[in-house]
């Protein structure tokens, strides 16, 4: 947790600046939450899955998917114990970075214009990568839409240097929802940050 404090306080005078990319003249930011609204996980299933199709066929993906899926509700309930709520942790994230007056809108993009800067989460939750204890951390896919028009994905952690980044053992984030809840806010914060430098990057001419 005090990794991801510092790294706030190191981006908010970076998003100061960065504030008109990510804002309407209104200072909104719209954001589109995916269809499947609620945490997921990739992890021991899907080798399982894979396993046991040679043998079963189809039915063993099912299978596969509904280890993975019996892992998510686990880790969903411990999330719910430590009071963790997605829509909010996004919005303090987005807010805490931009001005005071920035309001940030739940909606469906369609809805606004299409010069109208937008966030959309394609899927956020948690997945292995392996190691003693099943290293864990959280897996989140934003889609930004700049007010130029352009459109851009990326990948927590597949867009990011896993060595500089927090995991946990999967036993402990199924049981754990701070540590559960650190790792995803630690995705947020290196997304939301990762979107600033590319636009800052296009802002001069990069």
């Amino acid at each position: 947790m005090k990794l991801i404090k510092n790294s706030l306080l190191f981006l908010v005078p970076l998003f100061l600046c960065a504030c008109s990319s990510l804002n309407t003249p209104q200072n909104t930011v719209y954001v589109k939450l995916p269809p499947e609204h609620r945490i997921q996980f990739e992890g021991k299933g899907v080798g399982a899955g894979i396993a046991l199709m040679s043998t079963l066929g189809p039915m063993g993906v099912a299978i596969g998917v509904a280890i993975d899926e019996g892992i998510a509700k686990d880790i969903r309930k411990s999330l719910d114990h430590s009071g963790f709520v997605f829509q909010e942790s996004l919005k303090h994230t987005i807010s805490f970075m931009l001005p005071a007056n920035t309001e940030i809108i739940f909606v469906d993009l369609k809805k606004v214009k299409s010069n109208t800067s937008g966030l959309v989460i394609k899927k956020y939750g948690f997945k292995t990568i392996g190691g003693e204890g099943d290293k864990t951390l959280a897996e989140i896919e934003i889609s930004f839409r700049p007010p130029d028009g352009s459109n851009y994905n990326i990948h927590f952690p597949n867009d990011f240097n896993l060595e500089e980044l927090q995991t946990a053992r999967l036993d402990t984030v199924k049981s754990d929802g701070d540590v559960a809840k650190g790792l995803l806010e630690q995705g947020l914060v290196k997304i939301i940050n990762k979107i600033f430098f590319v636009e800052k990057e296009k802002d001069q001419g990069m």
